[in-house]
């Protein structure tokens, strides 16, 4: 247990950091990264799901219709988390150089 207890104060020992905290550079670097990742979802997403909603009305819900609504919905996450991650960095930077 004591190896155990060590090993989770190695890893939350640092001070958490907020992203007000982080350099220009990478609230750039992460902003550009989050919104690459949430746009590449976001697209991939608006090809599927139409074509999903649609096989599903016309075939009815089922158990297979359920867990890939599951699996879209948590790709919707996914892209929610990055976009706002990407949201944050703007407003960020924005406030930085151009107020």
């Amino acid at each position: 247990m004591r190896i155990l207890n060590e090993a989770v104060h190695f890893f939350t020992r640092k001070k958490k950091s907020h992203f007000d905290e982080l350099n220009d550079w990478v609230l750039a670097i992460l902003g550009v990264l989050s919104f690459l990742v949430a746009g590449y979802w976001s697209l991939m997403l608006s090809n599927v799901v139409p074509d999903f909603v649609k096989i599903t009305n016309d075939v009815g819900i089922s158990i297979r219709a359920v867990g890939l609504a599951l699996l879209l919905g948590g790709f919707g996450l996914t892209v929610w988390f990055f976009g706002c991650i990407a949201a944050r960095c703007h407003s960020l930077l924005y406030e930085r150089w151009f107020k």
